[in-house]
């Protein structure tokens, strides 16, 4: 079976973009219900893409045909991120084994993505997230995942992109992440007091943002939501 895997993901750095695209959505349609474990070495091959440079064009190349191969570039980006989205662990194990490995990748890229580049790599952390969060009852072992310096640089790195950045589009899932940590992980004590208070700080510098208004009511309802109590017991 990992061959079949091994064998699609040989597809994706192309040349030929268009290829390309369809090979790596093709991959992440195989991935997303697998019960696989090949994050190493597919998040090696999705690196290899993300990394790769924009062909530089010739002084005698069309505008148009140049900003078509610009557009198809980002678009592999894109869905080279969704590759590693779906390829993410979903048993605990691997997810403390390679949850430092892509929130480095997240941190790093961030930093130069285009909107749309943006957007799928909130989306990819959501996904992660949401994977880790089906073990949220095993509270030793998520705390090995969320330590404070993971929280933070969810918390307070996504929510400045959401301040910062000039496409609604971006600042809408930047905050679609740091509302998962809230909802998902605070019953298990994993967010102190101190990161909710920090944290409705820098949502009130949002509170003039029209484009916002939705996720920050989603925000505002946590403040009237009864806190579960979890038992601290890996057996759960």
């Amino acid at each position: 079976i990992n061959a079949e895997y091994m064998g699609a993901k040989q597809h994706c750095n192309k040349n030929d973009l268009g290829y390309s695209r369809h090979a790596l959505n093709s991959l992440a349609e195989m991935l997303e219900n697998a019960e696989v474990d090949l994050f190493e070495e597919i998040s090696a091959e999705m690196l290899k893409i993300l990394n790769k440079e924009k062909i530089v064009p010739h002084k005698d190349e069309n505008k148009q045909d140049v900003q078509k191969e610009s557009a198809k570039y980002f678009l592999v980006q894109a869905s080279a991120w969704k590759v590693i989205s779906f390829s993410f662990p979903k048993d605990l194990e691997g997810q403390k084994k390679y949850f430092s490995t892509i929130l480095k990748m997240i941190q790093e890229k961030t930093k130069t993505a285009v909107w749309n580049v943006k957007v799928e790599i909130m989306l990819c952390l959501k996904s992660v997230l949401n994977k880790i969060s089906v073990h949220a009852s095993h509270t030793e072992s998520l705390q090995q995942i969320l330590n404070r310096e993971t929280i933070e640089i969810v918390l307070y790195s996504l929510i400045f992109e959401a301040i910062e950045n000039k496409f609604a589009v971006v600042r809408q899932a930047s905050l679609e992440c740091p509302y998962q940590l809230m909802t998902s992980f605070t019953p298990n004590k994993l967010l102190e007091e101190d990161d909710k208070t920090q944290i409705q700080q820098k949502l009130d510098l949002l509170q003039n943002d029209t484009d916002l208004v939705n996720v920050l009511s989603l925000f505002k309802s946590l403040n009237n939501r009864p806190t579960k109590k979890i038992k601290n017991d890996e057996s759960n």
